[in-house]
């Protein structure tokens, strides 16, 4: 799906604006280098995933400037499945959930490419997977529960549990 990522961006740079100094404020930065991408980018990965969720899934994403964040809940308004999260990367091969911010009841993720301005969603899956996995200091020093991609379960099986019409999927159907 294509996203407006200029939207996006704006959004992100309020939000870093906002939450700069906090301590759940990371700003990303690279292994090769050491330095930030950009320093709003860590909230811009985020909004990518929450506007991709709210495009499959036919809901607004929660444009305001929260002082403290979401807690860890981008999403409330599905009481079947409780709460959900949402998370994104351009390299989407795990679900990372940071060890003691696992508060919603469900973590979906999505990939993107920054350059198509693209994304797609990876899986999902349940509060209780997330915390069978041993937090792990994995990627650089944050503790996280990790969730191979191949452990998700596909993204139509949510929809059909939430009464969203999906697109017939002869890879769901077949497990694969």
């Amino acid at each position: 799906m294509n996203l407006d990522f200029k939207k996006i961006e704006k959004i992100a740079k309020e939000r870093h604006n906002l939450h700069e100094g906090q301590s759940s404020h990371r700003p990303l930065l690279s292994k090769k280098t050491g330095l930030t991408t950009s320093p709003w980018y860590y909230e811009f990965v985020g909004l990518v995933g929450e506007f991709a969720f709210a495009e499959d899934f036919g809901v607004e994403v929660d444009q305001s400037l929260k002082v403290d964040g979401d807690g860890g809940k981008d999403f409330l308004q599905f009481p079947k499945v409780g709460k959900i999260d949402v998370k994104a990367a351009q390299i989407p091969n795990n679900l990372l959930v940071e060890e003691g911010h696992v508060r919603a009841d469900v973590f979906v993720l999505y990939g993107f490419d920054i350059n198509k301005e693209t994304a797609w969603s990876v899986g999902w899956t349940y509060k209780e997977e997330v915390l069978a996995k041993a937090p792990q200091a994995w990627p650089q020093k944050v503790i996280n529960h990790i969730v191979p991609k191949f452990e998700l379960n596909h993204i139509n099986k949510l929809k059909q549990m939430l009464g969203i019409e999906c697109e017939y999927d002869i890879f769901q159907e077949l497990g694969l």
